[in-house]
């Protein structure tokens, strides 16, 4: 497992949103309490600020119904970063795309 929290790691990926922000998920499983919990968390900084979205369901109810609604969740957040706001406000103002 991942350190001491007995977590196993399921897969990674990367994309690029809004403001060309880089978004890193990651996709594990963790005990607790005997209970295997699927894990997903999704990190991203913008403006400076680290910003994350985690989203966790019991093993079982992941695998089978509840998994697909949660990656869609976590492929869903994104965070407008103030100095993309800025710049595109500003490239708009002056004519460019």
């Amino acid at each position: 497992g991942i350190g001491g929290a007995g977590a196993s790691f399921r897969s990674a990926s990367q994309r690029t949103g809004p403001g060309k922000l880089l978004y890193y998920t990651a996709e594990y499983t963790k005990s607790v309490l005997s209970v295997s919990r699927v894990v997903l968390t999704t990190l991203v900084v913008a403006d400076g600020v680290l910003f994350t979205l985690t989203a966790e369901e019991d093993q079982g109810r992941f695998d089978g119904e509840m998994g697909g609604a949660l990656r869609d969740a976590v492929a869903s957040f994104v965070v407008i970063s103030q100095t993309a706001a800025v710049e595109a406000a500003a490239a708009e103002a002056a004519g460019g795309p």
